[in-house]
């Protein structure tokens, strides 16, 4: 069987090296549009005054690919695909101010929902994100701003000749980013990708690329090492692609998530 899917998709790899023109984008029902934080676990929220000014609403807009507001102190942000029920992000850098109670306490069950690929569930305009412990209840109140993403062409370079640090599995964060002279890798070739994570020796296979998503088959890992397993499996369920701007990479599918960095680009601060 293994055979089998491996010839399939070497003739993919021959017929198709790189994105397509168009997008396979499958966007989520958050895409395009801003939502106001009504509750975390079950509590108002409140937005955080300062310097006289009024107070910021507590919400977060949605483009196609990337997400960015407040729980009511800090400005939060990065990348983000849908899968199934499940959203998967690659937070960026945030400001910060020192929050005091409840804003900091809301900002961290913000931040502990979003890094954990919440369930997504929604009920006409209102949206509940549940994961790492916690719950948060969004109300749409209005289209994304307009310099959010927009659902057009991937814009992202092909993935034959990059390779890239692997600085999280599943949540799980490895040696990728201390190492960063010889870290855990992804290598994608023409048509040919390279695995090397915990196992002593890395695991190889064959994958193409259509716009927004990944088709890999990985040859099984040479060992049993947990990581290199997840990994293996998020490659063989043709993962979304989300790329950023400084060489960041989110892989996301129905067997998990990973986040990656291209090595030709500066180390992340």
């Amino acid at each position: 069987m293994k055979r089998l899917r491996l010839a399939a998709i070497l003739a993919l790899a021959a017929a198709a090296s790189g994105p397509a023109g168009g997008t396979d984008l499958v966007a989520s029902p958050l895409a395009g549009a801003t939502w106001r934080i009504a509750a975390i676990d079950g509590k108002p929220v409140e937005a955080r005054r300062g310097d006289g000014a009024e107070p910021a609403v507590p919400q977060f807009a949605f483009g196609w690919r990337s997400y960015g507001g407040n729980a009511g102190c800090n400005a939060l942000g990065g990348l983000y695909a849908q899968v199934g029920d499940r959203l998967y992000t690659l937070p960026g850098p945030q400001t910060a101010m020192a929050c005091g109670s409840p804003h900091g306490d809301q900002e961290d069950a913000a931040n502990a929902i979003l890094s954990a690929s919440p369930i997504v569930a929604r009920d006409g305009a209102t949206v509940r994100l549940s994961g790492g412990g916690h719950a948060m209840e969004l109300v749409r109140i209005g289209p994304a701003p307009a310099n959010a993403d927009p659902p057009t062409a991937w814009q992202g370079a092909a993935l034959s000749g990059q390779s890239f640090a692997i600085e999280v599995v599943d949540g799980v964060r490895t040696e990728g980013m201390r190492l960063w002279k010889n870290p855990p890798r992804l290598r994608f070739g023409e048509g040919d990708v390279t695995m090397a994570l915990d196992c002593p020796k890395p695991a190889k296979g064959v994958f193409t690329q259509s716009s927004e998503h990944l088709h890999a088959a990985v040859l099984e890992p040479t060992c049993a090492e947990p990581r290199d397993r997840a990994l293996a499996a998020i490659l063989g369920a043709d993962p979304r692609i989300v790329s950023g701007p400084n060489g960041e990479l989110l892989l996301a599918s129905a067997r998990g998530w990973a986040i990656l960095w291209n090595e030709r680009r500066d180390r992340p601060k």
